[in-house]
């Protein structure tokens, strides 16, 4: 099967489009806008105009996969902390329910 990659980040699109960039990978990267600024650091911006803000974190992961599922999309999502269950469980019941109706 063909896949593409999202990626959804409450961290800073500067440097995940680096990462992803230095790799290769083609990906749509849902994150907190910002730039590196040379001694200063990293400086992020709250993603106000995405239809995907959440004002906690920035990024809402959970609306991005079930945006990616109302689409009809297979999805398949990985994290690493609290907040991240939030789209696995989305994904979850969203499976369960499509294979439920058949789908």
């Amino acid at each position: 099967a063909k896949w593409s990659l999202v990626i959804a980040s409450a961290g800073c699109a500067a440097y995940i489009e680096r990462i992803v960039l230095n790799l290769g990978v083609k990906a749509v990267i849902h994150a907190n806008p910002g730039d590196f600024i040379p001694g200063k650091g990293l400086h992020m911006k709250r993603p106000v105009q995405s239809p995907f803000f959440m004002a906690e974190t920035g990024i809402d992961k959970a609306a991005i996969v079930r945006h990616y599922l109302d689409q009809g999309f297979d999805t398949a999502f990985s994290g690493d902390g609290r907040r991240p269950r939030a789209g696995a469980a989305c994904t979850a019941r969203a499976s369960f329910c499509q294979r439920l109706v058949g789908r």
